[in-house]
């Protein structure tokens, strides 16, 4: 397990470094890579200042071969009272007619009976070929002068490296007189720097050769951001070399780091079964016997010396996590890292390292706390990621208590497996994959465009988790086209957390019924006060009629639906709100609850609208009529003028 997440940190806070100083290659006081080297070769990486330091030339000075300090030039020593890593001096040996140690700490004399010295290079060569220059015993101490030794048979003196004998990498390789391995008799070619059993190779290339193993068919490719999908099968150099290695290893004694090889090239042809890769560690974990092979974790698909690669995870389970979680409770997830030949890596507390994203390091890890949904989306620069990207990493993601007791394998899910069906290593960038031959270009470029977890709560007891599952899809770009323009695109990374909503969806359901029923029993009542006043039966209802009738349904189901709506999100707000230990999760986006309730508001507004707008048509198209009307005057004057008519 890793140890080293303080190295680590700094490693990733150089990378941050490098990228600001990429934009300008001037600009040599920054790092060119993970590694620590400068631009500019006469210059050291001072891991402290996070900086590169000039060590100055004209002075007999250069960077070491690791880069990290200055030291002096070939043929020159650094005087012994000089104890600072930049501010020393060299003097020459040459001139003494002595060459310098390795160190550049004092000077030594050639034994003249093995060896010579050479102003060129400033140290002493060996005289016979297939002699190996040694300055030092086997305690570690310094000899009188600088001689020559044999190296033993099957090595050779590479000019790269007097002071050491090289040898092929395999006990089944000779190596010729220009450093070339080839097998012996008796084992076959695995690569360029391997070799393996014939007896082991050849069941293994007649049941899948190379010409198959090596093909790779990427299926999801698209050529820009938001296009059409298409394939493409490569010829992947990558597996040619590792292939037959990695099989052999794996089936021959269960090698740990064989089979990781192998499972990690079954995740990059997406574990396809119909891949001699997969085909292998299917037969491999079908044919494991129960009596010779123990189960890992409690998984019969995760035998003794193999990784975890296909399994049925137990999704319904709440004691395959047997720890308790609350609000407030941050929940811990290990990330383990392998390389692409299989070696691990170790492993690290998951925070950030799956969103390809970025974004404020203090909103990374929000997701944690149990409960709290996440996501975190982007446009991706593909071509950055390709000029940067110099190998592949692959991860398994475990679930853990926080003690560490209960280690859970969160199960991946890709397009074309079972549902029931998990995997268990992934990768989030690959370009290793495609390098059609040893030094090209990689063909395309894939990525991991959309990360899900998603994390379940207990039906019956909120405070248990079911295991959580991942869902990853990959996306495949050439590189012809991120070159030709189609340089974006998408990445995300999600965390949901679901829940069953048990007694709560029991009293949502009750109080939609009741709801339905008033809405039925005021309609019905409508209906009845409608025929009465008019005098007339259903059957007898003009088609305007009817229609005023389903008008008037749509907006006694507004009144009720939107009551109940308002009610029901009340409820939740005050449960919620109030809750001390998990018992209301809100629905995730997209779920099936979140659907119904988007769906009920829906149904609200249009009924809403229809009835609204049927008043608003009914007010302008009624006609008014003005009626001035007022009781006849008395005539009180007329009478008398008549009266007094008469008088006179």
């Amino acid at each position: 397990m890793r140890q080293g997440g303080g190295m680590v940190r700094m490693w990733v806070m150089i990378f941050l470094l490098t990228k600001m100083a990429s934009r300008s290659r001037a600009q040599s006081s920054f790092v060119q890579n993970l590694n620590g080297s400068c631009y500019e070769v006469t210059s050291r990486f001072d891991v402290g200042a996070l900086a590169c330091e000039s060590c100055d030339g004209s002075a007999n000075k250069t960077v070491s071969d690791n880069g990290a300090y200055c030291t002096c030039a070939a043929g020159f020593y650094k005087l012994s009272s000089s104890s600072d890593l930049l501010d020393f001096t060299c003097s020459s040996c040459l001139n003494q007619g002595q060459a310098s140690s390795q160190d550049h700490t004092r000077c030594m004399y050639c034994d003249n009976s093995t060896s010579t010295l050479d102003t060129t290079t400033g140290d002493c060569v060996c005289r016979t070929s297939g002699y190996v220059l040694v300055e030092k015993d086997q305690a570690g101490n310094y000899l009188a002068n600088k001689t020559c030794l044999s190296c033993p048979s099957n090595t050779l003196v590479l000019s790269i490296n007097p002071y050491a004998c090289a040898s092929c990498a395999h006990s089944g390789a000779s190596m010729g007189s220009d450093g070339a391995c080839t097998c012996t008799s008796g084992y076959t070619q695995a690569g360029d720097h391997w070799c393996v059993l014939s007896t082991l190779a050849s069941p293994i290339l007649s049941s899948y050769p190379l010409s198959t193993s090596s093909s790779i068919t990427y299926s999801n490719v698209v050529a820009k951001r938001g296009g059409s999908s298409s394939s493409k099968t490569v010829t992947s150099h990558t597996f040619e070399q590792m292939f037959l290695a990695a099989a052999s290893g794996c089936i021959d004694n269960r090698n740990r780091t064989s089979c990781s090889a192998l499972a990690n090239m079954c995740a990059v042809v997406g574990y396809d079964t119909s891949h001699p890769t997969c085909a292998i560690i299917k037969s491999r974990v079908s044919g494991a016997s129960s009596s010779t092979l123990n189960t890992t974790h409690g998984f019969s698909e995760w035998i003794e010396s193999m990784p975890l690669v296909y399994y049925t995870p137990d999704f319904s389970s709440s004691e395959a996590l047997n720890f308790t979680v609350n609000i407030g409770t941050k929940l811990r997830f290990l990330l383990a890292s392998f390389s692409f030949n299989g070696t691990y890596l170790g492993y690290d507390e998951l925070d950030g390292q799956l969103q390809l994203c970025g974004r404020d390091p203090g909103e990374l890890t929000n997701w944690l706390e149990a409960g709290t949904a996440y996501e975190n989306n982007c446009v991706l620069n593909l071509a950055n990621t390709i000029s940067d990207l110099d190998t592949t990493t692959f991860y398994t993601l475990f679930i853990s208590n926080e003690d560490l007791t209960t280690v859970y394998p969160v199960p991946v899910q890709l397009d074309g497996l079972s549902p029931d069906e998990g995997v268990a290593r992934f990768f989030l960038l690959d370009v290793n994959s495609s390098i059609p031959t040893a030094g090209s270009d990689p063909i395309l470029l894939q990525w991991a465009s959309s990360i899900t977890l998603s994390i379940p709560f207990r039906e019956s007891d909120k405070s248990l988790l079911y295991p959580p599952r991942m869902t990853v899809e990959y996306t495949q770009r050439l590189t012809a086209d991120v070159q030709a323009g189609g340089s974006t695109g998408n990445g995300g990374f999600k965390v949901v957390y679901t829940s069953s909503y048990g007694s709560f969806w029991i009293a949502v359901v009750v109080l939609f019924g009741l709801c339905v029923a008033w809405i039925a029993i005021t309609w019905f009542t409508h209906i009845f006060a409608f025929c009465h006043l008019r005098a007339v039966t259903l059957p007898t209802l003009s088609t305007g009629a009817v229609a005023r009738m389903v008008v008037d349904l749509l907006a006694v189901s507004a009144n009720g639906l939107l009551f109940l709506v308002g009610l029901l999100s009340v409820i939740a707000l005050i449960l919620f709100k109030g809750q001390r230990t998990f018992f209301l999760i809100l629905p995730a986006e997209g779920s099936s609850a979140e659907n119904a309730f988007k769906a009920l508001l829906l149904v609200v507004f249009f009924a809403r609208l229809v009835s609204l707008s049927v008043r608003v048509w009914d007010q302008l198209h009624a006609d008014v009529f003005f009626v001035d009307w007022e009781k006849p005057r008395q005539g009180v004057g007329l009478a008398s003028g008549r009266g007094e008519g008469k008088e006179a």
